[in-house]
């Protein structure tokens, strides 16, 4: 039989048998504890960390982490990965989430030091979630017409330009209900207008009424899980004219 011990930690006293049979050890257990002074470091790029304690909190891990140029002050979130720490070999998981880093980054790289409460002691990293940075270009279309190629960056003018590009628009105010974010998605407010001008010198423009949806052609943009989504707020109304001849 082979017998696998789950709930003792450590090596455990081996099993006694009659003489006519034998026990043999096919893996120790480990003992549950680093020793004191164990530690780790954390490589990531060409930055190595300070010393990281083995039962390092998430802030003294955070921080070690923040102290990489490359990812600055607030630059990472860091959780345990499950909150019964230590697991019963006195193993810990950290969970870190790359905040404010554009895109997809290294990945992390730790090394054990002192580490001789155990057998085989390492320090892994696997990648839960590769980072990703919205990219390229993306096009609206109004009343049937596509605008020119807008930046996936881009300010909430550089799309109102685009937008009054299209013949038969003049007058469309866009405004950026959200900045940019880490990731590149952005929020756009778009209004078109009824009318240029003042009253009663002005003229009623193309856009005036209820207009379709605007559509978005996402096949120019790069990223991972890219969404688009439109709503409209309030639907277009015929403006009210001054219409001598109908008095």
């Amino acid at each position: 039989w082979s017998m696998t011990f789950l709930e003792d930690k450590g090596n455990i006293a081996e099993l006694e048998c009659a003489p006519i049979a034998s026990v043999t050890t096919i893996s120790n257990g480990t003992s549950g504890n680093a020793s004191d002074d164990g530690w780790f470091n954390i490589y990531y790029g060409s930055e190595k960390s300070s010393k990281i304690p083995f039962n390092a909190t998430p802030d003294e891990l955070k921080t070690a982490l923040e102290s990489f140029v490359s990812i600055g002050n607030g630059g990472v979130k860091v959780s345990w990965e499950d909150e019964e720490y230590p697991d019963r070999n006195g193993g810990r998981s950290w969970f870190v989430t790359f905040s404010d880093v554009h895109g997809g980054v290294p990945l992390l790289k730790g090394v054990a030091h002192s580490m001789d409460g155990g057998a085989k002691v390492s320090v892994d990293v696997t990648e839960i979630t590769q980072g990703s940075e919205i990219m390229g270009s993306f096009r609206l279309k109004v009343r049937g017409k596509w605008t020119k190629q807008i930046p996936a960056q881009a300010t909430a003018m550089d799309v109102e330009v685009a937008l009054e590009d299209i013949e038969g628009i003049e007058n469309a105010s866009v405004n950026l209900t959200r900045d940019v974010d880490a990731w590149g998605g952005a929020e756009y407010f778009i209004t078109f207008e009824h009318y240029s001008g003042s009253s009663p010198n002005g003229r009623v423009l193309q856009t005036a009424g209820n207009i379709p949806p605007i559509e978005v052609d996402t096949s120019t943009l790069y990223g991972a899980n890219i969404k688009t989504s439109v709503t409209t707020i309030q639907n277009g109304t015929d403006p009210v004219t001054d219409d001598e001849s109908s008095r």
